[in-house]
């Protein structure tokens, strides 16, 4: 008897936040595309995948953390912490730095994991969000989000 293997569908977004200070253009570090790492997976299956971090004028430091997608009542999308790690979709991806300096002459790269559990079914979304650490001056900062979608 033929055994049944489910597809699985995992998306990752890399959620970008550029911070501009008012009153002064600042260039940021980006995401270079693609924002949307789709994989096609199957239970037990592990992928690796990369982020390629454009430079700024200036060196930054990055933050990469981790989030759920949560879909509001009123079909919104938010982004937040797991609110259970352990069995969030979350707990999947390892990445190989959470912290990453871009200098103001190099392309950044983050590495990634994917490593998909044997009872995991369905489509999963997992949202990298990468911040730049804002400038030690304490300026009013607004903040913009760009998404990089991984399935």
């Amino acid at each position: 008897m033929p055994v049944k293997v489910r597809k699985q569908t995992f998306v990752l977004f890399a959620v970008l936040t550029i911070f501009l200070a008012a009153n002064a253009v600042v260039m940021a570090v980006g995401v270079r595309p693609p924002l949307v790492i789709e994989m096609n997976v199957r239970p037990g299956d592990q992928r690796e995948f990369e982020i390629h971090l454009t430079p700024g004028m200036t060196e930054e430091l990055v933050d990469l953390t981790l989030y759920e997608p949560v879909q509001q009542l009123s079909g919104s999308l938010i982004y937040q912490l797991p609110t259970n790690p352990a069995f969030s979709a979350t707990s999947w991806v390892t990445l190989e730095d959470e912290v990453v300096r871009v200098p103001p002459d190099a392309e950044g790269k983050v590495k990634g994991t994917l490593r998909v559990p044997y009872s995991a079914g369905g489509s999963h979304t997992v949202i990298i969000m990468v911040e730049p650490r804002p400038p030690r001056k304490s300026l009013p900062v607004s903040a913009f989000r760009y998404a990089t979608r991984c399935a």
